[in-house]
């Protein structure tokens, strides 16, 4: 049995899966949550397994440590994005803080305790990018290369992501102030071309081989392996890049930027290897009466689910610019 637990955040564009086999356990506390270190605000969302599906919590209390430290956070229930109690925490994360997640909350079998703690790690250098765009009246259409640098001296695990921004600027038709408003989409990324995000591996050809060998990086997560000081990424990306422009009937003389925006993450040991595991079970090719259960590695004590830390580096390229949007 499968518990899926979506988390109401931006950072990722797939779900925290937590597997269990509900006949064998007892109820458990369950702790899901990605912690970025460039983000103001972090969500740690909390449950208990139950037979069927996720049960909401008695009482729940969620406590986070910052180098010893409690930080204040609030814990609210928002059924527009989960009926799953979340922790809101604001705080600033460093590169090598000790992050320390505590929770606890009631249960059929009374009272369960959870907890996970990793370190912040060190954001990467991105020392250039590059965007391609055959088409260069389409922003969906376009392949990317970034180049950046390992980070020494330490066993390093990363992340890439790419996302689609537009800043619309003007002056507000209620205060006539100038204002902006930013959207941001994320792309999807196809990786099957670029040897360090598949460990050596490149997919052109036999297609059919390739999904043997290894599931598609969806999550475009790497470790140093391969490294050698500075390196180059390469994808190319695959669906279409679509704005909602609602917020912005209110502005007046709109002018409007579009970019491709890179983070590339250094993430910690526990979330990439979650993600890779992420990735087989996202996998067009999985099957899972042929293949069987998936089992999710998960780094709380006491309970299950995962709880990443991520410290990014950010690059942008302008790639269009008009008085009307593109779509």
């Amino acid at each position: 049995m499968m518990l899926v637990l979506a988390v109401a955040t931006s950072l990722f564009g797939c779900e925290n899966t937590v597997d269990y086999d509900a006949a064998l356990q007892t109820p458990t506390l369950v702790m899901n949550g990605f912690l970025d270190a460039s983000q103001t605000f972090n969500i740690i969302m909390v449950a208990v397994t139950g037979e069927t599906a996720p049960e909401i919590p008695g009482n729940p209390i969620v406590q986070l440590y910052r180098n010893g430290r409690q930080i204040t956070t609030e814990l609210v229930t928002s059924p527009e994005f989960s009926i799953y109690p979340q922790c809101i925490a604001a705080m600033q994360m460093q590169a090598g803080d000790k992050i320390r997640v505590e929770a606890t909350a009631n249960s059929a079998v009374g009272r369960l305790m959870a907890w996970a703690e990793d370190v912040v790690p060190e954001a990467p250098a991105i020392s250039r990018i590059a965007i391609s765009r055959p088409n260069t009246k389409d922003i969906s259409t376009f392949s990317a290369s970034v180049t950046f640098t390992d980070v020494p001296n330490t066993e390093n695990y990363y992340r890439l992501l790419i996302e689609g921004y537009v800043e619309i600027s003007g002056a507000s038709t209620f205060t006539a102030n100038d204002t902006v408003i930013t959207y941001t989409m994320p792309c999807d990324l196809d990786t099957g071309a670029d040897p360090i995000l598949n460990r050596g591996h490149i997919s052109g050809g036999g297609e059919a081989l390739w999904l043997l060998e290894q599931a598609e990086n969806k999550a475009a997560v790497f470790d140093d392996s391969m490294l050698n000081g500075e390196q180059t990424l390469t994808v190319t990306n695959k669906n279409a890049i679509h704005f909602e422009y609602a917020d912005t009937r209110d502005i007046i003389d709109r002018y409007f930027r579009y970019y491709i925006k890179v983070r590339l993450q250094a993430i910690t040991s526990a979330e990439y290897h979650y993600m890779s595991v992420w990735n087989t079970y996202a996998s067009d090719s999985y099957e899972p009466v042929l293949g069987g259960p998936i089992h999710f590695p998960s780094n709380v004590n006491g309970g299950t689910g995962i709880v990443g830390i991520s410290n990014e580096a950010v690059a942008m390229e302008l790639i269009m610019e008009s008085a009307m949007p593109w779509n």
